[in-house]
């Protein structure tokens, strides 16, 4: 006699739009004042003004602007950024969302503690999502087995990379009962244990199918989906 309970979890990431700012470098130009002591004023052949003349003409190079890397929707366009090499970008700081606070346990100092490595340093588009894979893994090890990170559609500037959190959570409950328990008993047990809407984790699961496992003639089996 056997009881099946098959678990929906849903998850969905919504866009997360950050208000940037670009700062222009502030060139400070200082001239050096001409000191006014008397000498003989000399004044310069045609061959020196001319040089002097084409050499005025000349503008200085201007310094390279590096531009903001832009992450897009999910689609070809990322896919494409996952082989390009040469795009880099130096994160300074990552701003977690969608993460409610203190979640098992994982704090916000705990996430930033994992990707202090990776700060200050080029990344590119494929380091980037190896640092949300390291935050995904983190809560994973905590339990949280259909949580993830993921990297929102953004541009990057100044540094700050932004890591939405997507928990993983219970949706609906399908049972499919062969055994002589009602079906009834066992939905409210596991309406109990796993509340629509919770974050889906290890834990509750194993404790749902104990639970269930102990009523007498029923061998219970839990599958997510």
């Amino acid at each position: 006699m056997k009881s099946l309970i098959k678990r929906a979890c849903f998850a969905r990431a919504k866009n997360v739009r950050r208000a940037t700012f670009l700062f222009s470098p502030l060139v400070l130009l200082v001239y050096s004042g001409i000191a006014s002591a008397v000498s003989p004023v000399s004044v310069p052949g045609a061959g020196t003004l001319g040089n002097q003349l084409r050499q005025e003409s000349v503008l200085a190079p201007k310094a390279p602007v590096n531009a903001p890397l832009v992450l897009p929707e999910e689609g070809t366009a990322r896919r494409s950024l996952s082989g390009d090499n040469h795009t880099t970008v130096s994160v300074k700081q990552v701003v977690f969302t969608g993460n409610p606070p203190g979640l098992k346990g994982l704090s916000e100092t705990d996430l930033q503690r994992e990707l202090a490595v990776d700060l200050n340093r080029p990344q590119t588009f494929a380091g980037l999502e190896a640092m949300a894979q390291k935050i995904t893994a983190l809560y994973r090890h905590h339990g949280l087995l259909v949580a993830r990170a993921v990297l929102p559609p953004q541009t990057l500037k100044d540094g700050v990379l932004t890591i939405r959190i997507i928990p993983g959570r219970y949706d609906s409950a399908h049972i499919s009962n062969t055994s002589s328990v009602s079906t009834s008993v066992a939905q409210r047990l596991v309406s109990t244990t796993t509340p629509r809407g919770d974050v889906v984790t290890r834990k509750q699961l194993e404790r749902e199918a104990l639970l269930l496992g102990e009523i007498p003639g029923v061998n219970a089996q839990v599958a997510m989906k």
